[in-house]
């Protein structure tokens, strides 16, 4: 039997971390115009931008530069942070950055802001899918982390609607930035608050009684039996470098 809340909880709260990459995406494309714009920029930098293409470039590109950072950031720390962890750090980054680029005062701060939030994405992507297959019962894995991927399209296709509603109002940029950060804080929220550790994660440290709870939250029917065969199928597929603390 599957607790299929618990299941869901599961799956929604990594899943937003995908559908916060996909909104970036969107709501960037919508806004790039305006924030060049003399009628619907509202700063005093847009001429910047308009001169110089090859900044806007770079601004857009910040979220892909900081993806590439976390990604890099996550092979140190994500065996000490864990799954949850990392949906967690991956969730203040998204906040941070959300934020920032809705109060800035310059082209390179709001560049600046778009790295926090890209970092976060780095955090997410690899967060999400993992702590998804290592919670999910093994006939549903493949569904949901696929459902992860489907998050990243859908977080495009709100981004873009998001940004249509704002591109014509003067800073509505900053409205279809800042629009990310309450989704981020609900990721957040239901990351500390909801979601257990993963199991897997746990088992690999010799928790093991703990891991069997986890199990038990998603699968409440689970035997000692059927924890020990998915123990061991865990070990088996566990590279030295996953069991090292180091």
């Amino acid at each position: 039997r599957i607790d299929a809340v618990h299941l869901f909880w599961c799956f929604l709260f990594p899943a937003l971390g995908g559908l916060l990459y996909g909104y970036d995406i969107g709501a960037t494309a919508m806004v790039l115009d305006s924030l060049q714009s003399a009628d619907t920029s509202g700063t005093t930098w847009y001429g910047v931008l308009a001169a110089h293409p090859l900044l806007v470039g770079l601004l857009t590109s910040m979220v892909t530069v900081g993806a590439v950072a976390g990604s890099a950031l996550i092979l140190r720390v994500e065996h000490s942070l864990g799954r949850r962890g990392e949906l967690a750090v991956a969730g203040c980054l998204y906040v941070t950055g959300a934020l920032g680029e809705y109060a800035a005062t310059s082209a390179w701060s709001l560049g600046l802001a778009r790295g926090v939030y890209g970092v976060g994405v780095g955090f997410a992507m690899h967060g999400a899918p993992t702590y998804i297959a290592e919670t999910a019962p093994a006939r549903l894995r493949g569904a949901l982390v696929s459902g992860k991927e489907a998050m990243i399209v859908g977080g495009m296709l709100l981004g873009y609607a998001v940004g249509a509603r704002c591109r014509d109002k003067t800073g509505g940029w900053r409205v279809a930035f800042v629009m990310a950060a309450p989704i981020a804080l609900v990721m957040l929220a239901g990351t500390l608050l909801i979601l257990p550790r993963s199991p897997r994660w746990l088992a690999l440290r010799g928790q093991k009684n703990d891991a069997k709870k986890v199990m038990r939250f998603v699968l409440p029917d689970l035997t000692d039996a059927e924890f020990a065969a998915l123990d061991a199928e865990s070990t088996e597929t566990t590279t030295p470098e996953e069991g090292d603390d180091d």
